[in-house]
């Protein structure tokens, strides 16, 4: 064996350690977070009751939202709430500790 290929053979294996100490904390992060996220992606593009059949209907229930009238009255009480609330709790968690 030359330099050349020892170098090789140690990168290698310093990628399988890399990894191996790596997967304890990235398989739960895929398999509960990754995994949930990409099937919220799928539901939400589908018109599914989670009863009947899985109808994919793209981006569609996505433009129905944006052109809802609803829709900036909900972000609006959202948004009042988080400003009404937050620094009440905030302000008074600091008083009382």
């Amino acid at each position: 064996m030359n330099l050349v290929e020892i170098k090789k053979r140690k990168k290698i294996s310093d990628l399988t350690i890399a990894l191996f100490f790596l997967l304890p904390s990235a398989l739960p992060m895929i398999i509960f977070v990754f995994i949930p996220m990409v099937g919220a992606l799928l539901v939400s593009a589908s018109d599914w009751n989670l009863i009947g059949k899985f109808n994919f209907i793209g981006l569609s229930n996505y433009q129905e939202l944006l052109t809802s009238p609803k829709t900036f009255l909900v972000f609006s009480n959202s948004f009042a709430y988080v400003l009404g609330y937050l620094p009440l709790v905030f302000f008074f968690g600091l008083l009382f500790p």
